[in-house]
């Protein structure tokens, strides 16, 4: 994936919709108020963690069942 079209660098192919739903849809803290509200945050978070932290489809599940003992 290239460096500059991504939404890790504010750069992806809908940018401006997504910044636009993000901010209308998206409190600073506490839960959205509305369930696009909610997926959107989800959805955020697991790019998030995919590209920042390297994270996989499993780990994303969060049921802990794939996820590496410690």
């Amino acid at each position: 994936m290239s460096q500059n079209k991504t939404y890790w660098s504010k750069n992806g192919k809908y940018q401006k919709a997504y910044d636009y739903f993000y901010k209308t849809l998206i409190p600073e803290s506490g839960k959205a108020d509305n369930p696009f509200g909610e997926l959107l945050s989800v959805v955020s978070w697991m790019y998030q963690r995919r590209y920042n932290d390297g994270d996989s489809y499993d780990y994303l599940l969060g049921d802990n069942k794939n996820m590496p003992e410690k």
